[in-house]
């Protein structure tokens, strides 16, 4: 443990500017801890990959979000525009089932915070 320890001091006086080094002792212990904890021993790469998680979520988020509204949307102004105007049978009904799916997706989409919703997602779901 001894050993590791020096390395890191070694490295970290190898690697500090003079500002630092000419600082206050707390400062530089601030700056010291924060060199050993995340700069020499990687720890930032957990936040880089974070980041590239979050970002690739997101743009998949996104484009499930935009086809999914693309879609609802469809729905609802095909049976406004023509719902009524429909003769009565299979593709009529099929619709207004549709058109009714997206009703209540939308009740409960508008209905919920988002909180919830992430929460019932995470908890219930996953």
């Amino acid at each position: 443990m001894e050993g590791q320890v020096s390395k890191v001091m070694q490295a970290w006086l190898d690697t500090a500017p003079d500002w630092i080094m000419q600082a206050p002792d707390w400062l530089q212990n601030v700056f010291y801890d924060f060199f050993k904890c995340f700069i020499y021993d990687d720890r930032y790469m957990m936040f880089v990959r974070g980041l590239g998680n979050t970002l690739k979520l997101t743009f998949f988020s996104l484009l499930l979000g935009i086809a999914l509204g693309v879609v609802i949307a469809l729905i609802r102004v095909s049976w406004d525009k023509r719902g009524s105007e429909m003769r009565s049978g299979l593709p009529k009904f099929i619709l207004k089932f549709f058109n009714i799916l997206a009703k209540i997706y939308l009740t409960v989409i508008r209905g919920t915070p988002v909180v919830v919703q992430l929460m019932i997602i995470f908890f219930v779901i996953m």
